[in-house]
C-alpha cells in the first residue's frame, strides 16, 4: 500500500531534522576546535614573550654591568641590582607582581624539554652575573672575603674589572646563555607550525562532513517538495469532481501561494536583516569595546575620543535598526490599528529634528523649516513621529557634509478634501529611477552605506510606507542621481481658524 502524505511527510522531517542537528553538533565542534587553537596560539605567544625577556634581561645586565665599570655611575648599579631582583621575584615587576621569571613559565605549563632550556639559560645567566658582580666590586675597590662577601676594601682595579667583562671566557659564557634560548624559539617554531596543521586539518575535516550534511539536506528538502507536491496534486485532481470547482480551488490555490511568497519574502528578509544588519554593528560595537578596554588597561589614552566617538554612532545605528524592526514586525500585524486624533504636526517635526541633530552637527547639515501652514493633521501622532524620524535620517544619512535639509509644511485641496502635503528636500547623493522604484519593496531592499559609511537596512522607508497608508496617507519620491531627493508624504488634515 502506499505510504499516505503525511505518514511521507513524517519521514521526510525525521530525515531532515536528524541531519540539521548532525550540522549544529558539526558546528559546535569546529568552534570548540577553533577555541582551543586560539588557547594553544595565546599560551605559546606568552612563552615566547618570556623567552624574549630572559633574553633582554640577560642582555641588560651585561650592558648595565659594562656602564658602570666605564662610568662609575651608580645609577647604572641600581639598574642592574633591580633587574636582577625584577628576574628572580624579589621585588614586583611593572605589572605589580612580584613572580620569578621562570614561575611565571612553569604556570604557562609547556614541554618539560623546552622548560628546561629556559632554566638553563637563566642558570647560566645567573651564573655570569657572579662575575659581572664581582667587575662592578672591583670598580669599586671591593673584594670577597672567606665568605665570598664583598667586604674587603682594597684597589680599584679598573683593568680587572674589564677584563672580566671583555674576556673571551665571558663571551664564550655569555653564547652559553643565549644558545638555550635560540633552541627554545626553534621548537617553539616547529610546535607552533605542527599546532596550526593539527588544527587546521581538523578543522576541515570538520567542515567536510558539515558540507556534506548540508549537501543531504538540501537533497532531502528537494526530494520531498517534488514527491509530496506530486501527491498533493494528484490528490486534488481527484477530489475535484468538476471543472468549475477545479477552477476555484485553482484560483484560491493561486491566491494563497502568492500570500505565501509575501509572507515567505518578509520572513527571509527579516532573519536577513537580523542574521546580517544587526550582526555588523553589534560586531563593531563589541570590537570597539574591546579596543577602548585594552587601551584604558595599558594606560594609552590616545585615540580615545575616536573609538568613543565610533562606539556612539554603532550605538545609534543599532537603535535605529532595532526600532525599525521592532516597528516593522508590531507593522505586520493585521490587528494592529492606527489610534487617529487631530494634531499640529510642527511640534512632532521639531521634536524629531531635535532627535537628529547630533547627527546632522557630525556632518554639518543644516535643517530649516519653510512654508508651514496652520494646519492639524489627521492621524496617528506615534506613527507619523516615526515616519518623519526615519525620513530625517535617511535624509543625513545620504547628504554629504555641509549640506541643506529644508522641510516644507503647507495644505492643499485634492478631491474635495483638505490634504496635508509634508516635504522633505535634501542635497545628498540622490537616486536613480531603478533605485527609486526599489524602495519601497520588501523584496528587493538591500543595505546600502551613507556618505559617512553610516550603517542602515533600507527597512525604514518600508515602515513608512506601512503606516502612512495605514493613516491613510501617501507617500512619494523625487530623486536625481547627484542632484538630492523629496520625501512628500500626503495626510489627512484640516485647517485651523
Amino acid at each position: 500500500m502506499a505510504m499516505n502524505i503525511k505518514r511521507l511527510f513524517g519521514v521526510f522531517f525525521t530525515i531532515i531534522i536528524i541531519l540539521l542537528t548532525g550540522m549544529g553538533v558539526i558546528s559546535i565542534l569546529i568552534l570548540n576546535t577553533q577555541k582551543d587553537g586560539y588557547s594553544n596560539q595565546d599560551a605559546r605567544v606568552q612563552v615566547w614573550a618570556a623567552a624574549s625577556e630572559l633574553r633582554v634581561s640577560s642582555e641588560n645586565l651585561t650592558q648595565y654591568a659594562r656602564a658602570y665599570v666605564s662610568t662609575r655611575d651608580s645609577a647604572w648599579l641600581y639598574k642592574y641590582y633591580d633587574a636582577l631582583e625584577k628576574r628572580s621575584g624579589k621585588i614586583p615587576r611593572e605589572n605589580g607582581r612580584a613572580i620569578s621569571l621562570l614561575d611565571s613559565i612553569a604556570k604557562i605549563k609547556i614541554p618539560e624539554a623546552e622548560f628546561a632550556l629556559l632554566k638553563e639559560s637563566e642558570h647560566r645567566s645567573n651564573d655570569l652575573s657572579i662575575v659581572e658582580i664581582a667587575a662592578m666590586n672591583a670598580a669599586r675597590g671591593l673584594y670577597p672575603d672567606k665568605t665570598l662577601k664583598y667586604t674587603v676594601k682594597g684597589k680599584v682595579d679598573l683593568e680587572y674589572a674589564n677584563d672580566l667583562l671583555y674576556s673571551d671566557k665571558y663571551r664564550s659564557d655569555k653564547k652559553l646563555v643565549m644558545d638555550p634560548i635560540d633552541e627554545f624559539l626553534s621548537l617553539l617554531k616547529k610546535r607552533a607550525i605542527s599546532s596550526v596543521d593539527y588544527y587546521n586539518s581538523k578543522i576541515t575535516y570538520y567542515t567536510t562532513i558539515e558540507l556534506t550534511l548540508a549537501i543531504l539536506v538540501g537533497l532531502f528538502s528537494l526530494a520531498s517538495f517534488i514527491i509530496l507536491r506530486g501527491r498533493l496534486i494528484k490528490k486534488m485532481e481527484e477530489c475535484n469532481t468538476s471543472n468549475i470547482r477545479l477552477k476555484e480551488a485553482e484560483s484560491v490555490l493561486k491566491i494563497q501561494n502568492e500570500e505565501l511568497d509575501k509572507l515567505n519574502a518578509s520572513k527571509d528578509k527579516f532573519f536577513s536583516i537580523i542574521a546580517h544588519d544587526l550582526r555588523g554593528p553589534v560586531g563593531i560595537l563589541m570590537n570597539f569595546a574591546e579596543l577602548l578596554e585594552e587601551k584604558i588597561k595599558e594606560k594609552d589614552y590616545t585615540d580615545i575620543e575616536v573609538f568613543t566617538k565610533n562606539l556612539s554612532q554603532s550605538s545609534i545605528s543599532v537603535n535605529e535598526l532595532l526600532n525599525n524592526l521592532l516597528n516593522w514586525a508590531r507593522a505586520q500585524n493585521p490587528n494592529i490599528k492606527a489610534s487617529i486624533s487631530e494634531f499640529d504636526p510642527m511640534p512632532v517635526i521639531r521634536k524629531n529634528i531635535e532627535l537628529c541633530a547630533m547627527l546632522a552637527r557630525e556632518k554639518d547639515i543644516e535643517i530649516t523649516l519653510e512654508n508651514t501652514d496652520n494646519l492639524l493633521v489627521i492621524a496617528d501622532p506615534d506613527q507619523i513621529s516615526l515616519v518623519f524620524r526615519n525620513i530625517l535620517w535617511n535624509a543625513i544619512k545620504f547628504t554629504p557634509k555641509n549640506g541643506k535639509i529644508s522641510i516644507n509644511v503647507t495644505g492643499m485641496n485634492a478631491g474635495g478634501k483638505y490634504i496635508a502635503k509634508i516635504s522633505f528636500t535634501d542635497t545628498g547623493v540622490g537616486m536613480n529611477q531603478a533605485q527609486v522604484e526599489k524602495l519601497f519593496r520588501i523584496d528587493s531592499i538591500s543595505t546600502t552605506r551613507g556618505t559617512e559609511g553610516e550603517h542602515g537596512t533600507g527597512l525604514g522607508l518600508i515602515l513608512c510606507k506601512d503606516y502612512i497608508e495605514l493613516n491613510q496617507g501617501k507617500i512619494t519620491v523625487d530623486s536625481r542621481l547627484n542632484s538630492g531627493t523629496t520625501f512628500t508624504v500626503y495626510l489627512p488634515s484640516k485647517t485651523v481658524a
